[in-house]
């Protein structure tokens, strides 16, 4: 069995539960607000024939009137109002049975379960599910002989390693700030023995999934991004695709590599 899959649909269900709960407390308080301003009253319907007929009785009236076709946008305001009431209705239920089982039938989380045993008993006993400690050290325990440490390194992070454009220092500060595991110019031996040195090898630690990520700072020359597609090339043949486990960004002089869309691929694929 994989337990790991066990696990992570366990993650699932609580942050799908838990995103589930704050969509409905937003409708519900802005529905509420709606309400305020929706027009008081009661809607009668009766069917004569293939027609319907409509009747609109004021809160603190008896007596109900009748709304002629030049005044059904009256029946539509009351019965739209209806409608969000009971949408509002059934909201609540589910906001109550989804704190229910947040709170008295909590999912199992078979990391939980490790980590509650007692340090004699659990050094005696192999997890279902592999630590993020043990996979983090994992990943790290891949020495390598680094380039030339200063050859065209002008930038050093806070990790401590020089990279060579400030697009690179960049991307390295929001993967050590956002807590991504990462190596700078790791080897990747392809299948035909020859080695690449993509930029950065890094760590989906949700996923257990090493993601490799090139970053192509001179799109704007034209031999370079001929030699790019090329590489490009080479890597899916390798197995390895833009989007899954492979990340691309790009810049040229005149538009440079935002934050911004750094920030967007970690989210995306290493968070």
């Amino acid at each position: 069995m994989d337990y790991y899959a066990l696990e992570q649909s366990y993650e699932t269900l609580m942050q799908t539960l838990l995103s589930r709960r704050e969509m409905l407390e937003k409708l519900v308080d802005d529905f509420r607000k709606n309400q305020l301003s929706e027009p008081a009253g009661y809607l009668r319907v009766s069917r004569k024939g293939c027609y319907f007929q409509y009747y609109w009785r004021e809160s603190l009236s008896e007596s109900w009137k009748y709304l002629p076709r030049e005044k059904l946008g009256k029946a539509r305001e009351l019965a739209a109002g209806e409608y969000r009431d009971a949408i509002v209705e059934a909201a609540e239920r589910e906001l109550a049975e989804i704190k229910r089982l947040l709170v008295r039938v909590r999912p199992m989380s078979l990391n939980e379960v490790f980590a509650s045993m007692r340090p004699g008993r659990r050094a005696l006993v192999e997890p279902l599910v592999t630590p993020d400690e043990e996979i983090m050290r994992e990943f790290y325990d891949n020495s390598y002989p680094p380039l030339d440490l200063y050859e065209n390194r002008q930038f050093q992070t806070t990790q401590g390693e020089y990279v060579r454009s400030k697009a690179e220092w960049m991307i390295a500060e929001i993967l050590q700030s956002s807590g991504v595991p990462y190596q700078y110019e790791a080897p990747l031996t392809l299948r035909n023995g020859n080695t690449f040195r993509p930029d950065f090898r890094c760590l989906n630690l949700r996923k257990r999934k090493v993601i490799y990520w090139e970053h192509l700072g001179m799109m704007g020359d034209t031999e370079y991004a001929a030699s790019v597609i090329r590489k490009m090339q080479i890597y899916e043949e390798n197995g390895y695709f833009i989007g899954d486990n492979l990340i691309v960004t790009e810049e040229c002089s005149l538009c440079p590599l935002k934050p911004e869309t750094v920030v967007n691929r970690v989210q995306k694929f290493l968070m």
